[in-house]
């Protein structure tokens, strides 16, 4: 190919590229307005159950992921370390040197005496056996291995994070290990095997943790400056509108956010779906544009999310229908709630349930003294709460263990075992819901 042509060839490239961006960045608009302009673009459909969280992103959030959107060949975590103890020497009942006084031993003939030790029936002495393996694995002098997903470069992760676990190792007084992971996934993956020993995750993951192999525990959670624990989902109407609760959606027009919104997407199709509503969708944008096309009258509800505020929604708080309002100088009272979801708690630091209770007493009390005593250190642990962490129990996540348990089309808990819980990221939370 000649030189002219080569150019002309690229200059032809370029104006291609230009058009289609130009195109797709007019798809939502065009997607929402079809709804009110022609009812068959989008089919009347059933919002099918969703597969556990596969696909979803546990970012949840306008912000968006500050993850690069690139490809990356994920590390197996069988190739993570980890040192492992002869069963011989894993003895739950050691012998005693110096026997207690009055357990001489005597002829075995006459059936007094000492009787031989009988081994422990399978799945009696579970708890025992993982207490004791943790002890004696931490007298060894193994490091707590602590989780984190990124998908940054390791060098700069690694360096970033060196004063969190120089901080942790000082309140516990041990080793701290920082062990990073691609994915929610195979994070998920370390901690069942018990290749990792804690790490901070989003609710719905320490959920599917707990599903897959009741291992772990919740230890403590962040709090906002309000003192709110968590956050609600929620579905808006207009004012005016004649729709009163879910079952009055059925063929109406509901926007949501695209799906890497829990808030937003997972949670309001979930309750759809379980509910049999039928219902038209447009699917993408922000919380502002559909919230936008609310307004307009272009859909008759949306998806949203509020911080939680004595076991209610603060609609017009911190949340995605209360900057709306700010931002637009709207009212509250312009709007109407139909739905809320149960609370969903943030992110809490999730620990498997073998840890050594010192070590779980210490990790625990690093995490609450943190914001006090290292504020420099919370801030890189946690950047979007700024009211410390409190302790957090497991009952907290228990009202949303309907999201991933059968329903009335048979969807399994157990396909949250195949879950891919790619993309996602810990923010989960008023900075991104």
């Amino acid at each position: 190919m000649d030189k002219p042509s080569a150019m002309s060839g690229l200059y032809r490239s370029v104006l291609a590229i230009l058009c289609l961006l130009c195109f797709s960045g007019g798809l939502f608009a065009i997607q929402i307005s079809a709804l009110a302009q022609n009812s068959d673009v989008l089919e009347e459909i059933i919002i099918e159950p969703l597969d556990g969280l596969e696909d979803f992103d546990l970012n949840d959030g306008e912000i968006g992921s500050d993850l690069p959107d690139i490809s990356i060949e994920e590390v197996p975590v069988e190739q993570i370390p980890v040192e492992r103890l002869p069963v011989e020497q894993l003895t739950i009942n050691p012998p005693q040197e110096n026997a207690p006084e009055g357990s001489e031993e005597v002829n075995a003939e006459d059936g007094t005496g000492p009787q031989p030790q009988q081994p422990a029936t399978a799945g009696t002495d579970t708890e025992t056996v993982d207490s004791v393996a943790s002890e004696l694995i931490a007298e060894q002098g193994r490091p707590l291995r602590y989780g984190l997903v990124s998908r940054d470069l390791k060098v700069a992760v690694e360096r970033d994070y060196a004063p969190v676990t120089d901080y942790l190792s000082a309140q516990t007084d041990r080793d701290v290990d920082l062990v990073i992971l691609p994915t929610w996934k195979a994070l998920l993956d370390a901690m069942e095997s018990g290749r990792i020993d804690a790490a901070r995750m989003p609710s719905f993951a320490y959920l599917t943790a707990r599903i897959r192999c009741d291992c772990v525990e919740p230890v403590v959670i962040p709090v906002s400056e309000t003192g709110a624990t968590g956050f609600r989902s929620l579905l808006l109407v207009r004012s005016g509108s004649d729709v009163e609760t879910l079952a009055d959606l059925s063929s109406r027009s509901v926007a949501l956010t695209d799906r890497s919104s829990i808030s937003g997407h997972f949670m309001p199709m979930r309750q759809l779906a379980r509910s049999g509503v039928l219902v038209k969708k447009a699917v993408g944008g922000s919380f502002a544009d559909i919230l936008g096309a609310l307004v307009s009258g272009e859909v008759d509800a949306v998806s949203g999310w509020a911080l939680d505020q004595n076991g209610r929604s603060n609609l017009a708080g911190e949340g995605s229908l209360g900057w709306f309002l700010r931002d637009q100088g709207l009212t509250v009272d312009q709007f109407r709630l139909v739905w809320q979801s149960a609370l969903v708690p943030f992110p809490p630091l999730v620990v498997r349930s073998a840890m050594n209770g010192n070590d779980r007493i210490n990790l625990r009390q690093a995490f609450i003294d943190m914001n006090e005593i290292a504020p420099e250190i919370y801030d890189i642990v946690e950047t979007h709460r700024t009211g410390g962490f409190r302790l957090a129990r497991s009952e907290q996540f228990d009202p949303l263990k309907p999201l991933l348990q059968p329903d009335i089309r048979g969807t399994s808990a157990g396909s949250v075992e195949k879950s891919s819980l790619e993309d996602n990221d810990l923010r989960t939370g008023e900075s991104g819901l």
